[in-house]
């Protein structure tokens, strides 16, 4: 998996109200993180990125939203 490229996906799936395909991806960053994977780089801090990425996938998995 490309982190950087699944946080992009994600941001622009949020743009555009695509909730179900943005929750799919969450789902997939965040299972690469939950496996041991490294974050995307969102700030440059490693430690931090893991998590802001992780809490973002976390919240965005949760959303109860149609499209």
């Amino acid at each position: 998996m490309d982190p950087n490229a699944a946080w992009n996906a994600i941001r622009s799936a949020i743009e555009e109200a695509r909730w179900t395909e943005a929750g799919e991806l969450a789902d997939g960053l965040l299972d690469w993180i939950i496996k041991g994977g490294f974050p995307p780089k969102i700030t440059g801090v490693q430690p931090f990125d893991l998590i802001v990425a992780k809490a973002t996938c976390e919240a965005v998995c949760a959303w109860d939203l149609c499209e």
